[in-house]
């Protein structure tokens, strides 16, 4: 392999890698805005925090998110701020070839720019898979909470059924009723008391003995 087939190949492996990492910003991008705006958005469908840990993991998944996605866009200032240099360093070389007509086989350089960019992207793909994590343990847990939940609703409503259906004099004896007893008028006084009756004098006639 000459020079020349030599750079040429190496330019080829150059730009495969800096699509690959351009697909890569725009996936990561795409869906820590997407996981974002649904976990948001699914409060109100999956279920609400209930306790301090589904408050944490809640938090810490949009915290996630977030620096996912200001890291992605460092990533992108930082590659812009490299490739200028290198097209700085490009015209520099180019202008030398003209003067010293020969040509610059000097390697191209690495600059401090290139290595943050791809820290950039290798540290918004682990907090992306952070995110991701507590997400899915958050939703699990509201889950098993409103399973739980539910299953407290059901065995309730079914106890409260079998009350309804149960008769209320199952399983209880009544109290005798007290019978009804007549009393001759004439054995109450005013006071509510049973007198025995009393015989009743007839006013005598005059001349007739007693």
């Amino acid at each position: 392999m000459n020079h020349e087939e030599y750079i040429k190949r190496r330019a080829e492996l150059v730009a495969i890698r800096d699509d690959s990492f351009e697909a890569f910003d725009k996936s990561i991008l795409s869906l820590s805005t997407g996981c974002l705006v649904l976990s948001i958005t699914f409060l109100d469908k999956i279920g609400e925090p209930f306790n301090k840990v589904t408050f944490f993991l809640i938090f810490a998944s949009w915290a996630a998110f977030l620096i996912v996605l200001m890291s992605n866009l460092a990533s992108y200032l930082f590659a812009k701020s490299n490739m200028d240099r290198k097209i700085d360093e490009l015209d520099n070389q180019y202008r030398k070839e003209l003067k010293t007509k020969k040509a610059d086989t000097t390697p191209e350089k690495v600059y401090w720019q290139n290595k943050v960019t791809r820290f950039c992207n290798k540290f918004a793909f682990i907090v992306f898979c952070i995110g991701v994590f507590t997400i899915l343990t958050y939703v699990s847990l509201i889950q098993i909470n409103n399973y739980s939940i539910m299953k407290e609703n059901h065995e309730v409503s079914r106890v409260m059924s079998e009350n309804k259906n149960t008769p209320l004099n199952e399983g209880k004896t009544e109290a005798p009723k007290a019978v009804p007893t007549t009393v001759d008028p004439g054995k109450i006084n005013t006071h509510g008391k049973t007198e025995s009756p009393q015989p009743v004098i007839k006013p005598s006639k005059p001349g007739e003995k007693k």
